[in-house]
């Protein structure tokens, strides 16, 4: 499946808009998380807090990463991205030093949304 232009433009948008508000609770509601761990989902909040201080230079969606890891196992458990991988919301805080933060992107039934690990 292949993401639309306009909807990862539309999710940039999002991302964007509740970053500059400083609105925790509008970027976690971006990710399709509802298959995650208390856990995953308390490490994705201070990832995203760990920027609200940070400007956005520039936000984009990419073709996926060759690196990103869409599944793996541990302690007998296997984890997979809670979306089919589509693209990577790239946000770049910082060029100069490089400060970046990069998401897994995927589409529930149209639009959009952040991908995140889950148990399956």
């Amino acid at each position: 499946m292949s993401l639309s232009p306009a909807a990862g433009d539309s999710l940039a948008r999002a991302f964007r808009r509740a970053h500059e508000r400083r609105d925790i609770a509008a970027l976690l509601a971006l990710f399709k998380a509802d298959c995650a761990t208390a856990d995953m989902r308390a490490l994705t909040e201070r990832g995203l807090r760990s920027h609200l201080d940070d400007p956005i230079q520039t936000i984009r969606v990419e073709p996926p990463m060759p690196t990103r890891v869409a599944s793996y196992e541990r302690e007998g458990k296997h984890y997979e991205l809670s979306l089919p991988l589509e693209g990577e919301l790239v946000v770049v805080y910082d060029s100069a030093s490089g400060r970046r933060s990069s998401y897994p992107v995927g589409s529930s039934g149209g639009v959009a949304m952040l991908a995140t690990m889950c148990a399956r």
